[in-house]
């Protein structure tokens, strides 16, 4: 008789645990890249917008929507980070 993990709590055996980790320090990169590729979007959609020659109203009103992607697109960032985090500490 061993002193492991029994054999019901499958998923606390350190490879498998630490394998799980892996994958969510992945998914994380992945949502992280998301969120990076929209604030870059967000970026050439401001730049576009101050070449068009708008006048000050459509361009601020232009710019105020793209200020909501522009946070949406850092939360989804972070949110990707505090996955990358997460499986790093607990792996």
């Amino acid at each position: 008789m061993g002193l492991g993990v029994p054999q019901g709590l499958v998923w606390m055996r350190p490879t498998v645990y630490a394998a799980r980790m892996e994958i969510i320090v992945w998914i994380g990169t992945g949502i992280t890249l998301i969120g990076l590729a929209g604030l870059i979007w967000v970026i050439l959609a401001a730049k576009r917008a101050q070449g068009a020659g708008l006048d000050d109203s459509a361009l601020k009103a232009r710019l105020q929507r793209l200020t909501a992607a522009n946070l949406g697109a850092l939360a989804v960032s972070a949110i990707g980070l505090m996955c990358v985090v997460l499986g790093v500490i607990l792996a």
